[in-house]
């Protein structure tokens, strides 16, 4: 083989390897640039929630006011099926236009002391936890998930306030 055959061979290698390396980096950018615009709507989704032990104590003084149900929320930062459950239920439209009918509150019991105290009081037992807190204080968790299929799957925002709904009933 001439010695200018095999620099063309290394050169095709070359290229390929480049090329395959490009590839990856593109879709590597578009999976960030993805993750970064849920993020996003995750972010903003949270906007006009009550926070933590001291978001609580405000939502039962609008509840004493209101009379209206609060909508109480577990989490924490670094639970995967919360992400899942605040990406794809709370940050969607119609979960928000849900929720501004009704005082709603998020608690992350990793901030502090009162808040895992409030998920001990409500027996929450993992992530993501969801209540209906009655004005008589007696309250009811909402399951996150679609417990009737085989494995149980997270709800859409639809089945989810459905549950909501049947819980006020």
């Amino acid at each position: 083989m001439s010695p200018k055959r095999r620099f063309t061979g290394l050169s095709l290698i070359n290229g390929a390897l480049i090329g395959l390396i490009l590839l990856i980096m593109a879709l590597g950018g578009v999976v960030i640039y993805r993750s970064l615009n849920e993020q996003k709507e995750v972010t903003r989704s949270f906007n006009g929630w009550f926070e933590d032990a001291k978001g609580y104590q405000e939502a039962r003084q609008v509840q004493a006011q209101t009379y209206k149900p609060i909508l109480l929320y577990f989490y924490a930062t670094w639970c995967p099926h919360c992400k899942d459950f605040a990406a794809n239920v709370l940050a969607k439209p119609e979960m928000q236009a849900f929720l501004k009918n009704y005082p709603h509150v998020r608690i992350a019991p990793d901030n502090g002391q009162a808040e895992q105290q409030l998920m001990s009081e409500f027996g929450a037992e993992g992530y993501p936890t969801f209540y209906v807190v009655f004005p008589n204080q007696q309250r009811r968790m909402v399951d996150t998930f679609n417990l009737e299929t085989n494995p149980p799957r997270p709800k859409t925002a639809a089945e989810f306030i459905q549950s909501i709904q049947a819980v006020l009933k």
